[in-house]
């Protein structure tokens, strides 16, 4: 080695052991200063809370929550953020088996770590209720909103996760609208509402009423293809087939291949008795679905064709949506489970009500539909 790089070497050395003393003594001066060192942990946790965290960018946080942690390991409000960010995390990788148990779990150690420091924060409570629905044990859920609510009881997340788990995990609808309207009186503001009341109304068989709250949604997202789904079929269920029409057709422009609205086509065609219209549209939604949707097709096909008294097709028919909808219920997506935790249009929830009425919407003498 020649002298300059020796030089070089010491030089590197020299300011390495002087970084590294300092981080030391400030580290010192920090765990020996307790007012200090309490408030500083707490910046650094403001920081990550509100640049990162806030910003979706959990992992980075988690960093710079861990280095909060190593000088105040006593700061409850620290460990809650660390909480949130793995549940955001194991949200992101709900699909992911084994990565959504990794972070679920550390999830819960940090929640529940900050519950130990803070009994009382209603925060912290629905955040371990949020973890216990991703981890599918219901009850305890519903245990941990019902005790946040005891400590607060206007908080309204509390409110609107009983709501949603009364809906689409429990199956019990008139708790989960006794749940919505009381989030509505708190949350009157929030026009996501009236589409979760509308969906909760339209399974109680209550449809005028449901299209009441989605048209009111509707006046505000004039162009949600959903909204639209689900107002031509609660129309289509009280026979209003001129209004389901519009909606219909207001959808499709906006989504010409959705299979929702197109399966809403073929009842409004079959119950206005076009059925040779209807046998086109059901042809198309078979061929179009690649991925999820030919059950409908092939149900309603097979429910004209019993109606013709065409049998033997209509019985081939029957047979492929009942195996089309299992095989789709039991894949890599609803894994046999009518209910998915990130399904954004309920597609296990739907295709798992699909198989349930099966066998009465096949001997029904009315013609299929939601």
């Amino acid at each position: 080695m020649n002298e300059n790089n020796k030089k070089t070497l010491d030089k590197i050395l020299r300011i390495s052991l002087a970084v590294i003393l300092l981080i030391y003594l400030g580290f010192y001066y920090i765990r020996t200063n307790p007012t200090f060192k309490t408030k500083f942990a707490r910046d650094i946790t403001l920081f990550a809370n509100s640049k990162l965290t806030a910003n979706g960018i959990y992992s980075k946080s988690n960093l710079i929550l861990k280095l909060s942690l190593a000088i105040n390991p006593d700061d409850a409000f620290t460990y809650q953020v660390l909480g949130y960010n793995y549940y955001q995390l194991a949200y992101k990788y709900v699909h992911k088996d084994k990565i959504k148990t990794f972070y679920l779990k550390k999830a819960f150690t940090y929640n529940e770590k900050a519950l130990s420091y803070a009994p009382k924060h209603h925060e912290i409570v629905d955040n371990i209720g949020l973890c216990y629905i991703l981890d599918e044990k219901f009850d305890k859920a519903i245990e941990m909103f019902n005790r946040s609510l005891k400590i607060k009881p206007d908080d309204s997340l509390a409110v609107q996760e009983l709501a949603v788990i009364y809906s689409y995990y429990k199956i019990d609808y008139p708790k989960a609208l006794k749940y919505m309207e009381t989030y509505m009186k708190l949350q009157p503001n929030n026009i996501n509402a009236y589409f979760s009341k509308a969906w909760i109304l339209s399974a109680l068989d209550r449809n005028k009423e449901a299209i009441e709250y989605y048209n009111k949604y509707l006046e505000h997202f004039p162009y949600s293809v959903a909204a639209l789904v689900n107002i031509t079929g609660c129309a289509i269920d009280i026979k209003d087939y001129e209004n389901a029409l519009k909606y219909l057709e207001r959808g499709l422009a906006l989504n010409r291949h959705s299979y929702y609205l197109l399966s809403h086509k073929i009842d409004i065609l079959a119950n206005m008795k076009k059925y040779d219209e209807a046998k086109t549209v059901a042809r198309e939604l078979i061929d179009n679905s690649q991925y999820y949707g030919a059950h409908l097709g092939y149900f309603r096909l097979a429910k004209i064709q019993q109606i013709e008294g065409n049998s033997t097709e209509a019985e081939a028919n029957f047979k492929l949506a009942k195996e089309t909808a299992e095989e789709f219920l039991n894949g890599e997506y609803c894994k046999g489970k009518d209910y998915d935790l990130n399904d954004n249009d309920a597609r296990c929830r739907n295709i798992g009500l699909f198989l349930k009425k099966f066998d009465e919407k096949k001997n029904s003498k009315v013609f299929y539909f939601d």
